[in-house]
């Protein structure tokens, strides 16, 4: 069953974190208004790279980058839809994204997905 993305303005964006300490993977679930899953980002808990499978899409989906690097493709069917780069500030961090306007609200989900994952492996890290 095929979904359309969410335009902007309906976008609610719950994101819930779970580890699974038996697989060490960390799953990330994202909803819409309708509380319905849109997506879930998968990352393997103990892996060096950095990338972070998304599932519950229509299509395959990925975010994929260096492990020290700034920017990070996200991938659907292996083609890239756009591009997340990392601002790095004394206060805090800051993301922007590039796509194409039509998956601008369901990529920022992602982003913000993203971003959640990152600041729980730092905290689970320090």
């Amino acid at each position: 069953m095929k979904h359309k993305y969410l335009s902007v303005l309906k976008i609610v964006l719950i994101v819930l974190i779970v580890e699974a300490a038996l697989s060490g993977m960390y799953y990330l679930f994202v909803y819409d208004a309708n509380n319905i899953r849109v997506a879930t980002v998968k990352k393997n808990k103990w892996s060096v790279t950095r990338k972070f499978e998304i599932e519950d899409t229509p299509d395959a989906m990925s975010i994929e980058g260096k492990f020290f690097g700034l920017t990070s493709k996200i991938l659907r069917n292996e083609t890239q839809v756009g591009v997340i780069s990392r601002e790095l500030t004394l206060a805090r961090d800051s993301f922007a994204l590039e796509a194409d306007e039509k998956d601008i609200a369901f990529l920022t989900a992602l982003v913000v997905a993203f971003d959640n994952l990152q600041d729980k492996r730092q905290k689970d890290n320090d």
